[in-house]
C-alpha cells in the first residue's frame, strides 16, 4: 500500500507541474505582466500600473522617473514682438570657396576635317651596299698525264675573304618615288605640297 501511495503522490505532483506550466504559458500569451510569482513592467506606458492607487512616479522613454510639475507657463513679455537672442558675432569655422563642376567638351560637335592620306610607292626602300677587297689572284697550270704526256693550259681564279663588316648607311640613295594624295574635297585646290622640304606640288595639265 505504501508503494501505491508513493506512486499516486508522484502522479499528482507531475499533474500539478503540468497545470502550472500551462497556466504560465497561457499568461505569457495573453498578458505579459501576469505570471505566477513574477511581474515585469517594461515601462512603455501606464497600462500595467495600478490605476486605483495614486502614483508618485512617471514613465517616460522606458524609464520610471520622478514627475515634473509645472505651475505656470512662462510667456514672453508684451514688449517683445518676436523671439530675441543675445548679441553675438559670427565666426567663420569652415569654408568651402571652391566646388567641382562639369562641362561639355565640344558641345556643338564641331570637328576639324580629317587630314589627307599620302601613299608612297615604294613605301620602304631596302638596299645593300657591298664593298669587296680582292686577294691576289692565283693562276695555276694543270698538267695531267696518264700513259702519255698531255699538256693543257687553263686559268683558275680564287677569292679569299679577308674580313667582313656592316654599318648603317649615312645617306639615302637617290631613287624615284611616286606618291598619291587623297582625302580632299571635289575641286579643292592645293596651295603647296612638299616632301622633306622639297616642293612637289603637282602641275595641273
Amino acid at each position: 500500500m505504501s508503494d501505491l501511495s508513493a506512486i499516486n503522490s508522484r502522479i499528482d505532483y507531475m499533474l500539478g507541474l503540468i497545470a502550472q506550466q500551462r497556466l504560465e504559458g497561457s499568461a505569457s500569451l495573453t498578458e505579459a505582466g501576469q505570471k505566477k510569482g513574477l511581474f515585469v513592467d517594461p515601462f512603455l506606458d501606464d497600462s500595467l500600473r495600478d490605476a486605483g492607487v495614486a502614483q508618485t512616479g512617471a514613465i517616460f522613454s522606458g524609464e520610471l522617473t520622478l514627475p515634473v510639475t509645472i505651475d505656470q507657463v512662462s510667456l514672453m513679455s508684451s514688449d517683445v514682438s518676436s523671439p530675441a537672442s543675445m548679441a553675438s558675432d559670427l565666426s567663420l569655422v569652415l569654408e568651402q570657396s571652391a566646388r567641382t563642376g562639369t562641362m561639355k567638351v565640344n558641345p556643338y560637335m564641331a570637328f576639324e576635317p580629317l587630314p589627307a592620306s599620302v601613299r608612297l610607292t615604294p613605301a620602304i626602300d631596302n638596299w645593300t651596299v657591298t664593298n669587296t677587297s680582292w686577294a691576289s689572284s692565283i693562276t695555276q697550270q694543270i698538267v695531267v698525264g696518264r700513259g702519255r704526256l698531255l699538256i693543257g693550259f687553263g686559268t683558275a681564279t680564287g677569292v679569299q675573304v679577308l674580313s667582313r663588316s656592316s654599318r648603317p648607311a649615312e645617306f639615302l640613295r637617290q631613287i624615284d618615288i611616286n606618291f598619291t594624295i587623297s582625302g580632299f574635297g571635289p575641286n579643292e585646290a592645293l596651295s603647296s605640297v612638299t616632301f622633306d622640304g622639297v616642293a612637289v606640288t603637282p602641275v595641273a595639265p
